[in-house]
């Protein structure tokens, strides 16, 4: 139970001179998210492009003064806005909203130069009475449609977390193309587990192994500062029309995004079942949705997984899954993120010079690569990939730097057998001797200084191509809608 002092911050009295006390109204800060289904088309040759504007009635003087309005949903007649509504809630008040959809076909910012879809109007204590559950109200006066409204308490965090995300393998949607991915992130709102968006990437054009800019996000947005709350990804294959593909979704908790020691772990080299195909990219787990293991004894037990389920197969090739990793580096360059690929083989490498092109091509990406030899194999062409004597080279390029250390394990396995910890440590050092000159290299090359990041204010990334969905998150600094929302604007909507 919370205390009656947080829940009412502004519960107080005082007591003026020679007179009765003055007590202060009852406020909790709440948001609102809003979505709406089957609005009706005013465009000839498109779609509706709506806005939600919400609106503050006045019942004394019967008049109506804008809050605050959404971004604009191109094309779409089932918006799912991002941007939330920020309001107070005096629940000794009769506090009266009303929410107005518009078609906003032109820059003006005047919502009378905008063609009607609808309003709606409710309470805010109906709202919040619904306990999280989403609202749902006929819009009138725009030929139908209906509009959906959540609310729910601010949680006062200052956690801002970072997530990234991937996708491999997805769905060819486009006939004459690849897909077009873009990612949705959707937080449960009531006890029916009904999600509202919180967060749409831009999207990356002709892609079916997408790797997204990093989202930097509150977490009070993201699951209300309850990490178990239930997240919704969602990935679709976005279209000119508006009429974006479905492709996938799956579902997480922050809880899970968040744990720590997490490991992707990939093969290469295996019959993957159910069909036998080989592979020189999947995922160690068995899964088809994450190559992620719970630390160190998660990657054990996906390997005996493997071993159990995953037919052997040659040849040995290495630069699948270099180049997959090279992805995730390739699009985290800021410095916040360094990639190390350690790959452990018992075989003699049969593409080396696909390998070498693809080491070239990661020398120039915060990314190190890791190589460890088992057996009594040649590994010869390994001492080649490792640069210390002599810069890797592809077709007269020679890589920007040496990102790649071979250690022999068996050279180890003989000082083990005298003393273990001797052997072990001895291994460690060796698997790790250039990494930190690597990192260093890398960061000097780029003039990126230590220090601490400074975590970037949740904003809407910039779509690459016009008419992308557009995120928008509150806090961003320019609203997508022209002309930023005043307490009253003249040509509001007249009762």
């Amino acid at each position: 139970m919370q205390q009656a002092g947080s829940l009412y911050p502004n519960v107080g009295a005082s007591m003026g001179a020679g007179g009765p006390p003055q007590f202060t109204v009852p406020v909790t800060k709440v948001q609102l998210s809003v979505s709406a289904k089957k609005l009706k088309n005013k465009d000839v040759t498109s779609k509706s492009d709506p806005v939600c504007v919400l609106y503050w009635k006045d019942i004394h003087k019967n008049s109506l003064h804008e809050l605050s309005r959404t971004e604009k949903m191109t094309d779409s007649l089932n918006p799912q806005w991002v941007t939330k509504f920020d309001v107070d809630f005096r629940f000794e008040e009769r506090q009266v909203l009303q929410f107005h959809v518009f078609d906003w076909d032109n820059n003006k910012q005047e919502v009378s130069n905008q063609d009607k879809l609808g309003w709606t109007e409710m309470t805010l204590a109906e709202v919040m009475a619904s306990g999280g559950e989403p609202l749902a109200r006929t819009l009138n006066d725009g030929g139908g449609g209906i509009l959906v409204v959540a609310g729910e308490e601010v949680v006062e965090s200052k956690e801002v977390v970072t997530l990234n995300f991937a996708a491999t393998g997805l769905d060819k949607k486009d006939m004459f193309g690849k897909s077009d991915p873009y990612l949705v992130i959707s937080k449960a709102v009531g006890n029916n587990h009904q999600f509202m968006v919180v967060y749409r990437t831009q999207y990356i054009k002709k892609t079916l192994d997408p790797v997204w800019k990093p989202i930097v996000i509150p977490a009070g947005l993201l699951c209300g500062g309850d990490d178990q709350r239930p997240i919704k990804l969602e990935v679709y294959d976005w279209d000119s029309d508006g009429s974006h593909d479905f492709i996938g979704e799956c579902y997480s908790t922050l809880a899970e995004l968040k744990q720590d020691k997490q490991f992707p772990a990939l093969g290469f080299g295996g019959r993957v079942p159910p069909s036998g195909q080989v592979s020189h990219e999947f995922f160690l787990n068995g899964r088809t949705d994450t190559p992620y293991c719970a630390g160190v004894q998660g990657i054990l037990e996906a390997y005996r997984h493997s071993l159990n389920t995953v037919g052997l197969y040659g040849p040995t090739n290495f630069a699948p899954v270099i180049r997959h990793v090279a992805q995730f580096a390739r699009s985290m360059q800021d410095g916040k993120n360094y990639f190390v690929l350690l790959i452990i083989t018992d075989g003699i490498i049969t593409d080396l010079p696909a390998t070498q092109e693809a080491l070239v091509a990661a020398s120039a990406l915060p990314m190190s690569v890791i190589i460890v030899g088992v057996g009594d194999e040649d590994f010869t062409a390994m001492e080649q990939l490792d640069g210390d004597e002599k810069r890797i080279s592809f077709r007269g390029q020679y890589a920007v730097r040496d990102i790649v250390q071979f250690v022999e394990l068996q050279r180890h396995l003989r000082v083990m057998a005298s003393s273990l910890s001797l052997g072990r440590a001895n291994l460690a050092k060796d698997v790790l001797a250039e990494v930190p000159q690597q990192v260093l290299s890398w960061m000097k090359a780029n003039r990126i200084q230590p220090g601490t990041p400074t975590p970037s204010v949740p904003g809407a990334p910039t779509p690459s191509v016009p008419g992308a969905p557009t995120p928008s998150v509150p806090g961003a600094p320019t609203p997508s809608v022209p002309g930023a929302p005043t307490p009253s604007v003249p040509g509001a909507p007249t009762l």
